[in-house]
């Protein structure tokens, strides 16, 4: 192998952010797709924004969050797309962009929590998971819940209280584990 070979190979660092940038393209399409209405302005964004973050590539912190990131730079390039496109007649304003922005995180944070609370549902045993489903799914008050298993009432609303407050600790870790800077 000579030099000119070497040189022609990626770093083991740039292989990995073109992993995550792959793994990121159909996400960044459907946020831009949220932000600007027409289809053929949305791929030339995702260009500009892919071009922009392989630009940026080293401002990244490997282990923090990409998507995040990535929709940052998405987002500065929406703006920078409406600015330049002012004078069409049908142009979205920069409020509606964030508004559109911001909706579209939050959208997404519900999902991660979903997500997180599948994972977490997992990890319950089966009497715990059948007393959530018996009270959240089928909708059994706690004294018909206390009769169907011959437990008090109160220890029936201790044990869900219990349930419930690892299931949040547990969803908040795993949407933590998400968020950028972790």
């Amino acid at each position: 192998m000579n030099l000119d070979d070497q040189q022609d190979r990626p770093s083991g660092a740039d292989e990995e952010f073109v992993q995550l940038l792959i793994a990121e393209q159909h996400r960044l399409q459907h946020y831009i797709l949220t932000l600007l209405p027409n289809r053929d302005a949305a791929d030339n964004v995702l260009q500009e924004t892919n071009i922009a973050l392989w630009r940026k590539a080293s401002d990244f912190t490997p282990g923090t969050n990409f998507s995040a990131w990535s929709r940052k730079v998405a987002y500065w390039k929406v703006q920078s797309y409406l600015r330049d496109r002012q004078r069409e007649k049908v142009v979205f304003s920069s409020a509606m962009v964030s508004q559109l922005a911001s909706r579209e995180n939050a959208f997404e944070k519900k999902a991660d929590e979903k997500s997180a609370l599948r994972h977490c549902l997992s990890k319950v045993s089966g009497a715990n998971l059948r007393l959530l489903y018996e009270r959240y799914t089928e909708g059994c008050s706690i004294q018909a819940i206390s009769s169907k298993v011959g437990k008090k009432e109160s220890a029936i609303k201790v044990q869900l209280m219990r349930l419930r407050r690892k299931l949040l600790d547990c969803i908040e870790r795993k949407v933590a584990q998400k968020s950028p800077g972790n």
